[in-house]
């Protein structure tokens, strides 16, 4: 493929995602001038990202691309997590693994995602894997998505999912796997 024609490609997919956003946008209702971000779930720099931030909290850790079909399936339970529990003893955040695109233009497509999916938690991009392997050193899940982690309140790690939860029968239920070791973790379990 020559340069030229990829160039092209880029620009027309960054103008296709920027004209996505403002739709998005424009769709919402937004009077305010609120951000996508600000409505659906911040999209931060994991050089943000501060595990130590969370003490006191149980946290819960999601890896997900826009692109995998299984992290389509999660995020509504991440969701409904988020709205499930109270947010000054519960945190979940969302790091995305996409890489296609500049870093302009992932953030796009992260923040209309988030939009479409409702995301109401904060967003970190981690298109570099930084995040993701400075946090792989503590459980492990790499190159799995998406992967799960959830911390207790003094920031150990408690346990990691490699794929979408299951609940204790076996069927794929990423809600109630997930809120009960939340709930656990709570209860001081």
């Amino acid at each position: 493929m020559n340069t030229h024609f990829r160039h092209t490609a880029r620009v027309a997919l960054a103008l296709a995602l920027t004209l996505a956003a403002a739709l998005v946008g424009l769709g919402s209702g937004c009077a305010t001038g609120d951000s996508i971000a600000e409505e659906a779930g911040d999209v931060l720099s994991t050089a943000e990202f501060d595990l130590d931030s969370y003490e006191g909290k149980v946290l819960v850790v999601n890896f997900w691309a826009t692109w995998c079909g299984p992290c389509r399936l999660e995020i509504p339970s991440l969701v409904r997590l988020r709205d499930s529990f109270d947010s000054k003893q519960v945190a979940i955040v969302g790091v995305s693994m996409d890489v296609n695109g500049t870093p302009a233009e992932m953030e796009v497509l992260v923040r209309v995602f988030a939009k479409q999916f409702e995301i109401n938690y904060p967003l970190y991009l981690d298109s570099e894997r930084e995040l993701a392997m400075r946090l792989d050193r503590l459980g492990h899940f790499l190159p799995a998505i998406p992967a799960t982690l959830i911390f207790d309140r003094t920031g150990k790690i408690r346990s990691s999912h490699r794929g979408v939860p299951r609940d204790r029968k076996g069927r794929l239920d990423p809600f109630s796997a997930l809120g009960e070791e939340i709930q656990a973790l709570l209860d001081g379990a």
